[in-house]
């Protein structure tokens, strides 16, 4: 705060203590306020490894044509993250080849999990699945 000539605040007249007791109670109402605002919970992530087994749906994914034509096969590994709600926010191929790896990836994103409770409270996973791209 600071004082004209007339040492005013908002037009009355103060001395330096009631400044001070002034501000005091303006910085107690201040910081009474910022303990009534709602606490953000920072979403707790769980890491769970490979998350075949626990989808609830788990697309297969489609086999590109070019890699059937030139006989690519073998394994895939998609990271993925889980939201709460059990559904794939993000996938991304980590292994395998890369003519497989877009077609894991669209398949990974279409699986469909359970949420995952941890001590009551829906939590975000992270792990990956695993496609294996044969020819019969």
């Amino acid at each position: 705060m600071s004082f004209n000539r007339e040492n005013t605040i908002a037009g009355f007249r103060v001395n330096k203590r009631q400044t001070v007791l002034l501000t005091g109670v303006l910085w107690l109402l201040a910081n009474l306020l910022l303990l009534t605002q709602p606490a953000v919970q920072a979403v707790e992530t769980v890491e769970a490894g490979n998350l075949n087994g626990r989808a609830l749906s788990l697309p297969t994914p489609e086999y590109p044509a070019l890699a059937k034509q030139t006989r690519t096969t073998g394994l895939v590994k998609v990271d993925i993250v889980i939201s709460e709600t059990g559904k794939v926010e993000s996938a991304k191929a980590t292994s395998g080849s890369p003519m497989l790896r877009q077609a894991s990836v669209d398949a990974a994103l279409k699986a469909k999990f359970a949420p995952t409770l941890k001590a009551g409270a829906a939590v975000r996973v992270t792990g990956f699945l695993q496609y294996e791209f044969k020819l019969s």
